[in-house]
């Protein structure tokens, strides 16, 4: 009689003894031999408890924390059954946390992001900024260019085990828009002296200030009232700028600057006579106003025939008595009759002729 002795079994396990948290483990124990050689059925084991739910020579798995998988391998021969350990090691996570210079901005924003983990943990770096946009480096810089509010988020892969990991800032950077302004000023334009203006602020509703500056560089007066009134010079016509600041309750602010018309009086100022006698005093005869074109001035001067002795279009060219414009010849004393045209500078089509007449004495 021949009796055939089967050797020993050898159990094989082999897996992954290095894994990112919730990650799954992957244990091989097909490897086993030995015994019958057919016929083999595995028990596994998690740190001494038995795995139920597992089966075969494969198996993947989940462990909550880092500890030892066993399987006993036994045969269809009731050969002593083998076992073979592995330890599985879960790497510590890594937790992720940055932070921004600030965290609020108005209208548009630049904002720097620090990374707050150890450098030497990680290898490799991604921000998403909520707007679409991404950068690799430790440490950024990004712009929002529109108001919003935005998530932050930072993804790492750690040096020790290539295990990603995630951290993510819900609605953090909150770029506000800036308040709407605007104003109304009644009346417009005016004229000298009626140079009391009443404003009237068309803002967000969430404004909480103003601030009104009257002829903006190189101010008038102040006033921090939603709807002011002004009085600007009765006396002095022109454009002056007015500017309205206005803060909301972000603390954001946005102004606007708009110029006020107030037009001079259409006066014109002739005297009846002068003495060009070179003494410096009164030697000349000219024209002067308020609210004058220089583009559309004509000045005549006539004798007792109606000749013409002097003419000008030059407001700022004065008749010293002159014939003509050489000043070879001047006229004897008595009286002459001049003509003036001019037009309104704030009104174009308001226009003065004036005839009259100028002594000259010498």
């Amino acid at each position: 009689i021949n009796v055939n002795v089967l050797g020993q079994l050898f159990a094989d396990l082999q897996g992954t003894d290095f894994i990112c948290s919730g990650e799954e483990a992957q244990l091989d124990a097909s490897g086993s031999f030995g015994g019958s050689g057919s016929g083999y059925t595995y028990t596994w084991e998690w740190e001494g408890v038995p795995l139920t739910n597992v089966s075969g020579s494969q198996i993947e798995n989940a462990p909550i924390s880092s500890g030892e998988y066993c399987v006993i391998v036994e045969d269809d021969c009731g050969t002593t059954p083998a076992t073979a350990c592995f330890e599985v090691t879960i790497e510590t996570p890594i937790l992720v946390e940055f932070e921004a210079d600030t965290i609020q901005a108005c209208g548009t924003g630049a904002f720097a992001f620090t990374n707050l983990i150890d450098p030497s943990l990680i290898t490799t770096t991604l921000w998403s900024f909520g707007d679409g946009q991404y950068a690799a480096e430790l440490n950024t810089t990004h712009i929002y260019d529109s108001p919003g509010f935005y998530d932050v988020g930072l993804t790492v892969m750690s040096l020790a085990g290539g295990c990603e990991y995630e951290g993510v800032k819900e609605a953090y950077i909150n770029v506000y828009p800036l308040p709407d302004v605007g104003f109304y000023a009644t009346p417009q334009p005016t004229r000298v002296p009626n140079t009391t203006i009443s404003f009237d602020g068309v803002q967000s509703e969430n404004v909480i200030s103003w601030l009104w500056t009257f002829n903006t560089y190189n101010p008038l007066g102040f006033d921090t009232v939603e709807d002011p009134v002004f009085s600007f010079p009765h006396d002095i016509g022109g454009f002056y700028p007015v500017t309205l600041e206005v803060v909301d309750v972000f603390g954001c602010t946005n102004s606007i600057t708009r110029e006020i018309e107030i037009r001079d009086l259409f006066n014109l100022y002739i005297p009846t006579s002068f003495t060009p006698n070179n003494d410096g005093t009164n030697d000349a005869f000219f024209v002067y106003g308020t609210d004058i074109d220089p583009s559309k001035f004509e000045f005549e001067i006539y004798d007792r025939w109606g000749e013409v002795v002097f003419e000008t279009t030059d407001i700022n060219n004065p008749w010293i008595g002159q014939v003509g414009n050489d000043g070879q010849h001047y006229v004897p004393n008595g009286t002459y009759m001049y003509r003036v045209e001019v037009h309104s500078l704030s009104e174009e089509s308001v226009r003065k002729e004036v005839f009259g007449h100028v002594m000259v004495i010498r």
